[in-house]
């Protein structure tokens, strides 16, 4: 709960001021207070009151009670507990055979759900209309009344079949990734391009706004996750336009639209047009959340985007200043922020430590990600692997790094045969343990990094260069420069061509 919830909590139990309610709000005050309940402690506190006794029976009652007051209190702000309400007073109104009064609600409930495009709402005020009519003999009606109502039933039947068609399609699209990351081979790569060739995406854009919306999204995502930045930014400039036609349905769903701005600047990053990048971070904050889900979307699509445009942009000291704050508003969301997303934001506080130079503390994250227990994002577990052989070499953990790399040829060949990327890199390593002489490891380095620009535009090889710029790693090893240097050098390079 926010701090307005919990203000109108308490508002809404001293409605009626008698001591049980007094009680309730005692031990809603002293959970309050705990990070993580310690339930020992609770009984310790009031071990004296008699409410304490019964304490599953007064923690239930406490609970429900809380439900009952954020559902007054969100009310007028979600259109779902709107809707709810207002099907709750026709309910009430058409037992007492209040037809008339009945009626304007209904009526009030049609023009709402249409306006939000809430088709099985729609429905719901459809199917009261008819029992209204029923119950007063249809004598408001005439013959057209019933043709009319079907033809309307079976059009929103129809928008809410082909909605669940997409969305149903949307979600094996976003399983499927969450599970396998990016495609790190070109059977993955044609796996995703499969969903192009699904007929809800390969014919006409549908014309229900829902419907349309899914459609982009998973068109928007499949040329993101393939890597064609192009085409992905052009159809999510189309998806914002759809969100954008209706301010009221914009408004009740900021939280998708906070993460169609998050895969707008993951794409402008890929066309390395970070400018306009930090543009829509700062149009984003402009954006009152409403809800604790937009907040965490808002989260996701500003504090992790500002991460990792620094770890693109070499900017690491900026990074350094975003972290502590970062941390306390990803402490504040907790297990609202999924696995998926704190393993992403892990991912990035780690570049931000490694760019600045500050391994131990790299490190220290790098094994938050290696140790997770969560089976998503494999590519970013196979990742995490070659980077922790980076870290250490940096930290001169040379016994390890040797030990790292025979680990990891069983790992990467277990899991597939060994990609061209990181045959490269872990045969790097393998020969650079042989050799002490500066010359020769700049050598090395020189015909690793010809290796790498070879294969750098190459899919899938291409995915790792997006985690980590390993060509501008070994310049700062070739030319005795900082990370940071080399990233800020090539990004100048690419503005100039």
């Amino acid at each position: 709960m926010d701090g307005n919830e919990k203000g109108y909590f308490k508002k809404f139990a001293s409605i009626h001021s008698t001591k049980s309610s007094n009680n309730y709000l005692r031990l809603f005050d002293a959970l309050d207070k705990q990070k993580e309940y310690d339930e020992q402690r609770i009984k310790k506190k009031f071990k004296n009151e008699t409410f304490a006794k019964q304490l599953p029976v007064t923690k239930n009652y406490l609970y429900k009670l809380i439900l009952k007051s954020l559902g007054s209190y969100h009310a007028e702000r979600r259109l779902e507990i709107k809707l709810n309400q207002l099907f709750s007073n026709i309910s009430i109104l058409y037992h007492k055979g209040l037809y008339s009064d009945c009626n304007e609600l209904v009526i009030s409930a049609k023009q709402m759900a249409k306006n939000h495009d809430d088709y099985q709402a729609y429905l719901t005020a459809l199917d009261w209309d008819y029992r209204i009519q029923n119950a007063t003999g249809f004598i408001y009606v005439d013959k057209t009344y019933f043709e009319h109502v079907l033809q309307e039933e079976l059009y929103y039947l129809e928008c809410i079949q082909q909605f669940i068609r997409h969305r149903n399609l949307q979600y094996q699209a976003v399983n499927s990734y969450r599970k396998k990351g990016f495609p790190t081979t070109q059977a993955e790569i044609n796996y995703f391009t499969s969903f192009l060739s699904e007929p809800l995406l390969d014919g006409e854009v549908p014309e229900q706004r829902p419907s349309k919306l899914s459609y982009y999204a998973v068109r928007s995502m499949i040329y993101l996750i393939t890597g064609k930045h192009e085409m992905a930014y052009k159809t999510l400039l189309q998806q914002k336009s759809v969100f954008e036609e209706s301010d009221v349905y914009l408004q009740e769903n900021l939280g998708t639209y906070a993460i169609l701005h998050n895969n707008i600047i993951l794409s402008l990053k890929s066309l390395n047009r970070f400018d306009e990048c930090f543009d829509v971070i700062q149009q984003l904050k402009k954006i009152k959340p409403r809800t604790i889900e937009d907040r965490v979307r808002m989260f996701i699509a500003t504090w992790r985007n500002e991460l990792r445009l620094c770890v693109s942009t070499g900017d690491f000291e900026k990074g350094l200043e975003f972290i502590p704050e970062m941390e306390k508003e990803l402490d504040h969301l907790g297990s609202r922020i999924d696995g998926e997303m704190r393993l992403l934001i892990k991912f990035y506080v780690f570049f931000i430590y490694f760019g600045a130079e500050k391994y131990r503390l790299a490190l220290q994250w790098l094994n938050r990600i290696l140790n997770t227990k969560i089976k998503i994002r494999s590519d970013l577990i196979g990742y995490s692997r070659i980077l922790n052989i980076i870290v250490h070499y940096e930290l001169k953990n040379y016994f390890l790094v040797e030990s790292l790399i025979k680990s990891n040829y069983r790992y990467f060949s277990q899991r597939n045969a060994l990609s061209e990327f990181e045959e490269i890199i872990l045969s790097f390593f393998s020969e650079s343990l042989k050799m002490d002489a500066r010359a020769d490891l700049v050598r090395l380095f020189q015909s690793t990094k010809s290796k790498l620009v070879d294969i750098r535009n190459e899919q899938p090889e291409n995915r790792a260069f997006e985690y980590f710029d390993f060509i501008a790693w070994l310049n700062s090893k070739i030319e005795n420069k900082s990370f940071s240097e080399c990233i800020k050098e090539n990004l100048d390079l690419i503005k100039h061509q």
